[in-house]
C-alpha cells in the first residue's frame, strides 16, 4: 500500500425503512454541496438527522466529496449524541484529504475522552497526519494508544509507525517497530520508510545493508541508494579539496 493512500473504513449497513432508503437514495445521486444540503433539510425535517446510521452518511457526503463541505460535516459531529467510530473516522479521512492534519488531530483529540472507540483506520489515518505534519511527539502518544487498544499487530499500522518514525529520523524507534513485525507483513513502503530513515540520518551502512536484504526493490529504494552514493561522493570530494587547500 502506497504511504499515501488512504484505507476505504467499511461502510454501515443497518436495516432502514423504504422512506429511508429514498432520502439516502437521493443522497446518492447529488453531485453538488447545494444539492446535498436540500437532502440535509429533509432529513433535518423528519427528525431522521437525529440518527446516527443518517447523520454518519450526511456527515461522509460533505466530509469526503468533491468539493463537500468539512465545516457542515464537523457540525453534524457535534450534534450527534453518540456518534460512532465511522463518522469519526470519515471527518478525520476529510481533514486530511484536504490537507488540514491539525483539524484531524484536534478532532481526535475532542472526541477521545468522551467519543466513539478508535480502531485501525482511525490510527493509520492519524498516524498518516503526524507525518505530515512531521511531529514524532504526536506518534508516540498515538503509538501508546494503539498498544492501549490492542491494535499493534496491525501490518497498516505498523507500516504507518515505521513511515512516521523514520521520516523523523528516529531511526531506532523505526527499527523497533520493524523488527517486531513479521517480514511477510512488511510491504515495500515499509522497507523504503527505513530505508530513507538510515539515509536521512547518513547511516550509509546500515542502510547498504537493509537494502542487500530486501525481498523487493522498486524506484524509491534505488533512487534512496543512488542519492546516498551521490551525497558520500561530494562529501569525499569536499573533504579532499579542503586538505589539498591547506598544502
Amino acid at each position: 500500500m502506497s504511504s499515501s493512500t488512504l484505507p476505504n473504513p467499511p461502510s454501515l449497513q443497518p436495516k432502514i425503512s423504504t422512506h429511508q432508503s429514498k432520502t439516502l437514495f437521493l443522497l446518492q445521486l447529488c453531485k453538488s454541496t447545494n444539492e446535498a444540503t436540500q437532502v440535509h433539510a429533509q432529513l433535518f425535517k423528519s427528525g431522521q438527522i437525529l440518527q446516527t446510521f443518517h447523520a454518519s452518511k450526511m456527515a461522509e457526503f460533505y466530509a469526503i466529496s468533491n468539493p463537500g463541505n468539512i465545516a457542515y460535516a464537523e457540525k453534524i459531529i457535534n450534534h450527534i449524541r453518540e456518534p460512532n467510530t465511522f463518522i469519526l473516522n470519515t471527518v478525520i479521512r476529510g481533514h486530511l484529504e484536504r490537507e488540514n492534519p491539525e483539524k484531524a488531530m484536534d478532532l481526535y483529540h475532542k472526541m477521545l475522552p468522551y467519543g466513539p472507540k478508535p480502531d485501525n483506520y482511525t490510527f493509520t489515518f492519524l498516524l498518516k497526519a503526524c507525518t505530515q505534519l512531521s511531529i514524532a511527539y504526536f506518534g508516540e502518544q498515538l503509538h501508546s494508544n494503539i498498544v492501549k487498544f490492542g491494535l499493534c499487530s496491525d501490518p497498516f499500522i505498523r507500516s504507518k509507525l515505521i513511515h512516521l518514525y523514520a521520516n523523523s529520523g528516529r531511526v531506532l524507534d523505526a527499527r523497533k517497530v520493524f523488527d517486531g513485525t513479521h517480514h511477510s507483513e512488511l510491504d515495500i513502503v515499509s522497507w523504503n520508510s527505513l530505508l530513507e530513515g538510515y539515509a536521512i540520518c547518513g547511516e550509509g551502512e546500515l542502510a547498504q545493508r537493509l537494502f542487500d536484504e530486501m525481498p523487493n526493490r522498486d524506484v524509491v529504494s534505488w533512487n534512496t541508494m543512488i542519492a546516498l552514493h551521490v551525497e558520500k561522493c561530494l562529501c569525499w570530494t569536499i573533504e579532499k579539496d579542503q586538505v589539498a587547500s591547506h598544502w
